[in-house]
């Protein structure tokens, strides 16, 4: 196994650590983390490529994610995990009064803003580290995914 080299402010997390801390959003009722932490982990996305997807995104073959920092369109076809994931993502908040037509929405309803919705991946990753939980605080899965990912780039 290819090991990648951790900048500063990076790290592995652990199998057991990501389901560990996707189960805590969870329980805390934020499936739309959940469901932004999945896409993120499946798609090797960034979180502001999940974040800014649409559903016209979603193909018939996969689901269409753009990268914003380079523009490149890359269609991720399905797996069985992705699918639950969108499916999931979709079918949460309906009934908020206001609805976009992004994936991950607020619980209003709303496309999260980064700062939104960082504010919640933040706390949250407090909470969960002081409740024992996790063993560190973690900001994305980047080198998670760099490492565990098998096949042709």
């Amino acid at each position: 196994m290819k090991t990648i080299k951790v900048k500063p402010g990076g790290r592995y997390v652990e199998d057991w650590e990501y389901q560990a801390f996707w189960q805590w959003l969870g329980d805390r009722g934020h499936v739309m983390h959940q469901c932004a932490m999945e896409i993120s982990y499946l798609c090797a996305a960034r979180q502001q490529d999940v974040l800014a997807l649409t559903r016209a995104d979603i193909q018939e073959d996969g689901l269409l994610i753009v990268q914003a920092k380079t523009g490149k369109a890359q269609l991720k076809l399905w797996s069985s995990a992705l699918k639950e994931a969108v499916d999931r993502a979709v079918a949460t908040n309906i009934e908020a009064q206001i609805q976009t037509t992004h994936i991950i929405r607020s619980r209003a309803g709303r496309a999260y803003t980064r700062t939104g919705f960082n504010a919640i991946w933040q706390r949250e990753q407090r909470a969960a580290l002081a409740a024992g939980v996790i063993k560190q605080r973690f900001h994305d899965s980047k080198i998670k995914i760099a490492n565990d990912f098998k096949g042709d780039a």
